[in-house]
């Protein structure tokens, strides 16, 4: 086997990204790197499209035979099994702006029950602590027939999905996971404008969700 070279790796998952540099063998196959990306990043290899020069790459040829060369930039597109995503904004623009959520009722509150052991903003969460809330709210609602290689992806990734990539994935619950997570960005948002405000008190009330 040759020696690895060095690429770089753009992910457009919908939210603002850099590329990041990737050593790999380009006598592996495309197939190969969508599993190393799935294990780094946490997109499953049925949501990577991997393209080069704007065109796709066949998973079952390797690198080194459809040009890739040292230095060259990969872009890697995530599909969520195309499941359109109804979270952002109407008229928005911005690729930061995706998980725009309800406010949270009192009396339906899911921070009133024992919690996952996740960070406060699930925005933030890796794929590991996905599964640690899955497994908690599936037990927590009783939901059954959930699959986690469903949910290979971190908070970025679910904050994309929307009520339909939930019911997608959990025909017979999804719409409450969709509910139990969306609470708590909003929760973490208003967390956030409130340190905002603290820090910063003239500045203005605007704020992203990324």
């Amino acid at each position: 086997m040759s020696d690895p070279v060095a690429i770089r790796v753009l992910i457009d998952d919908g939210t603002p990204r850099m590329s990041f540099p990737f050593r790999i063998h380009l006598s592996l196959t495309v197939f190969r790197l969508k599993q190393m990306i799935e294990a780094q990043e946490g997109f499953t290899v049925g949501e990577q499209d991997v393209f080069f020069h704007g065109n796709p790459l066949q998973d079952n040829l390797t690198l080194g035979q459809q040009g890739i060369m040292e230095d060259t930039q990969l872009d890697i597109r995530v599909n969520f099994q195309d499941i359109p995503s109804p979270t952002r904004k109407k008229g928005s623009t911005s690729t930061s702006e995706d998980c725009v959520v309800p406010d949270i009722d009192d009396e339906d509150n899911v921070f009133n029950f024992e919690q996952p052991r996740v960070p406060a903003d699930p925005r933030m969460w890796n794929k590991w602590e996905v599964m640690e809330w899955l497994k908690w709210a599936t037990e927590r609602y009783s939901i059954r027939d959930v699959t986690a290689d469903k949910f290979l992806m971190n908070g970025k990734g679910l904050c994309m999905l929307g009520v339909d990539g939930f019911l997608y994935r959990v025909p017979r619950g999804g719409d409450v996971l969709h509910s139990d997570f969306n609470k708590r960005v909003t929760a973490a948002v208003e967390q956030s404008r409130h340190m905002q405000s603290y820090l910063n008190p003239g500045a203005s009330n605007f704020y992203y969700v990324y």
